[in-house]
């Protein structure tokens, strides 16, 4: 069931999608901005400090990852080690050992401790060293930390999603900053000093932010999954996965998941961030096929999805053993974009087809697509676009997703709830026609009783006449045999014989016709008839119930009419079709039953093969029944002519009064009837009737 979204919601959704569109560009061009060079030397200061180091960082590849400490000390910082040339350290998908030069110099004129940001989430190895200055060839070095992808969380010195070794410097020191690192994923490394201060007010700020967002949003959809399922709205399930795993994977990117979830699982944690990622992809194109309904309304897209689902499962049960390989890197996200493309053509599907909330589900749709653009974006342009920026988009996407996902599935509900009051209203309906039928059926006994009763008198009256007739009837014969052209007393007793019959057949017979029934009933009425003879004179009955007129839907005369010769047609093997209609006509229900019924069955008894339909169309003020059939059809002349009284079609059996019955009764009752014919075409039949 479709509804229309009301205009503020509509304007709404709009504004949605197009909100989402200038932030893609805000970040897109904050992201293409360029950072200037320097490769000099960090003055770190006290107070509220902090300074980005990629553009003091210079780097070297070690491919083989054996080249030791002391080795890379031995080595010309400016001529083997390459500048830093874009905003951040990033290396894209390379599995060599990288290692960072960042020369620093205390400021200040007192000793002093700083924090080295090192924002990596997933190592596989990772070793800061201090090396101070010095003039001998050997410089003396400090180690700060050295971790791989075995130690667990409680192995860091400092209970932080990254890592934040200090750097302590005397007044006026210089030292170099010597760093060694290597990913099984994206080598991107945001590294930032700070003072303390700076330091635990910033990830605080961000604690409080990603853990609000994570927080509300969970909760949002949980109980937004709970209720929906309660209500019987089965895709609220996939989308609860698809969120929840959504937040999963921002939280496991932040790396709070090896903090707090799996902290003894350091391998799990290098390697989870492509199964978690692929499970939310999957679980993404399962909610996006069942809120459109892909499987009735788009089964292309429904296959198309389906097959993405199942590429996903087995690139996600494959990660394990290809995580390090870049060409299965590089395809995984080529092909989650695909499944981004999939999952917007969805919503647009959806807006095209005029479903509830699709505006809603189209603003969500840009607001994750962008995400995981953005994300994709960053893997494939290693050092222009930070992560962290991508993640703080995700986490306001995923928030605003389930806002609007929250709107669209509640416009769903809204047309599926409309739908169900209009199932249940039209049963109503039903009911109220099958309780008119049944009506109209104990009326008909009743009407087939007093019928019987009436032929029994009836029956009575006959048989007293040929009993009176008996004797007439032999006084002719025996005259006859006496008669005599001469004989005038012969003829004037057949001729008192004759007059005799005569009077006794005109005073039987037509006190069955309806104005002598009416004039008895009425002298029963005023000579005080008792109300069982009055059962007996159908014809004053029918003459008062013909002659007023009702309010009733035109689907109770059509539905008798259709009830009452399927049978009839089905034994001619011939498809009786009736065309439901709404219309309210004001006829005489009697009347118009009298007429359908008369046109149905010439229409059957003349079509040996074909169909016969039965339908309304609406013509201004009133409404016209028509009934088509596929019969032989007739020309003009045959259908003059079966318009006369006691004139019959080319089929044996009838009186020839049908369509003289049906033009009449239209006229009396101010309906019009029309016929039309065609010779090897069939027969059209119209009748135009009055609507409410």
């Amino acid at each position: 069931m479709l509804i229309r979204l009301v205009p503020p919601l509509r304007r709404l959704a709009h504004l949605a999608v197009l909100a989402c569109a200038i932030l893609c560009a805000t970040i897109t061009g904050t992201a293409a901005a360029s950072t200037p060079q320097d490769n000099g030397t960090v003055n770190l200061k006290a107070g509220d400090f902090a300074r980005a180091l990629a553009p003091y960082t210079r780097y070297l590849v070690d491919d083989g990852k054996d080249m030791s400490i002391d080795q890379i000390l031995r080595l010309d910082r400016d001529r083997e080690f390459n500048p830093v040339k874009t905003k951040l350290v990033d290396f894209g998908f390379n599995r060599a050992r990288f290692w960072l030069r960042i020369p620093v110099k205390n400021a200040t004129t007192e000793k002093a401790t700083w924090k080295l940001a090192v924002e990596l989430p997933y190592i596989e190895h990772l070793a800061v060293y201090l090396v101070h200055a010095a003039d001998t060839k050997q410089p003396r070095y400090d180690k700060l930390l050295d971790y791989d992808e075995a130690s667990p969380f409680a192995d860091r010195l400092l209970d932080y999603r990254y890592f934040a070794p200090d750097i302590t410097l005397g007044p006026d020191e210089r030292a170099e900053i010597l760093i060694a690192y290597s990913s099984k994923q994206a080598t991107q490394v945001p590294l930032s000093i700070e003072t303390p201060e700076h330091f635990l007010k910033r990830i605080r700020g961000e604690d409080l932010m990603n853990w609000s967002l994570l927080v509300l949003l969970i909760g949002m959809t949980i109980v937004s999954t709970v209720y929906l399922v309660a209500l019987g709205f089965h895709t609220a399930v996939y989308y609860g996965a698809y969120v929840l795993l959504s937040a999963l994977y921002l939280f496991h990117t932040d790396g709070y998941a090896f903090q707090y979830l799996w902290p003894d699982w350091p391998i799990w944690n290098s390697v989870a961030v492509a199964p978690i990622g692929l499970a939310m992809v999957a679980s993404g194109s399962l909610f996006a096929r069942s809120f459109v309904n892909a499987p009735e309304h788009f089964p292309k897209l429904n296959r198309l999805l389906l097959a993405t689902v199942f590429a996903v499962i087995a690139l996600m049960l494959a990660s394990p053993w290809f995580i390090q390989n870049d060409v299965y890197k590089t395809g995984s996200l080529l092909f989650v974009i695909v499944c981004a493309v999939f999952y917007f053509a969805a919503g647009l599907l959806a807006v095209r087809r005029g479903q509830a909330g699709a505006w809603f589900f189209l603003a969500a749709s840009v607001a994750i697509i962008s995400t995981i653009l953005f994300g994709i974006y960053g893997y494939l342009t290693p050092g222009e676009f930070n992560q962290d920026i991508a993640g703080l988009y995700g986490r306001y996407a995923l928030f605003f997703e389930g806002i609007a996902f929250s709107l669209a599935i509640f416009l769903h509900i809204q047309a599926m709830r409309k739908a169900h009051d209009d199932t249940l209203l039209r049963e109503i309906e039903t009911t109220r026609e099958k309780l008119a039928i049944s009506e109209a059926l104990q009326k008909a006994q009743k009407d087939h009783e007093k019928a019987l009763a009436i032929a029994e008198a009836r029956r009575a009256r006959l048989a007293t006449t040929a009993h009176d007739i008996k004797q007439p009837l032999m006084s002719l014969r025996m005259s006859l045999m006496r008669l005599k052209a001469d004989d005038e007393a012969a003829s004037a007793q057949i001729s008192s014989s004759f007059d005799y019959l005569d009077e006794l057949v005109r005073s039987n017979l037509e006190e069955t016709t309806p104005t002598t029934q009416a004039g008895h009933a009425a002298d029963r009425e005023n000579t005080g008839g008792t109300e069982d003879e009055d059962r007996l004179d159908p014809h004053a009955e029918v003459e008062t119930r013909i002659g007023e007129l009702e309010q009733f839907p035109v689907m109770v005369v059509l539905n008798n009419v259709g009830a009452m010769f399927r049978e009839e047609a089905r034994q001619k093997s011939l498809t009786l079709k009736l065309i439901p209609s709404s219309a309210v006509v004001e006829s005489q229900p009697v009347a118009l039953m009298r007429i359908v019924s008369n046109l149905v069955s010439n229409a059957i008894k003349y079509t040996d093969e074909g169909s016969v339909l039965i339908g309304c169309r609406r013509k201004g003020n009133s409404v016209c029944i028509e009934i088509h059939d596929t019969g032989p059809g007739m020309d003009k002349a045959e259908l003059a002519r079966v318009m006369k009284p006691y004139e019959r079609g080319n089929k044996p059996g009838g009186t020839g009064l049908g369509l003289a019955v049906v033009a009449e009764l239209a006229r009396h009752y101010g309906m019009t009837f029309d016929i039309t014919s065609t010779p090897g075409a069939g027969t059209v039949s119209r009748l135009t009737v009055p609507l409410n």
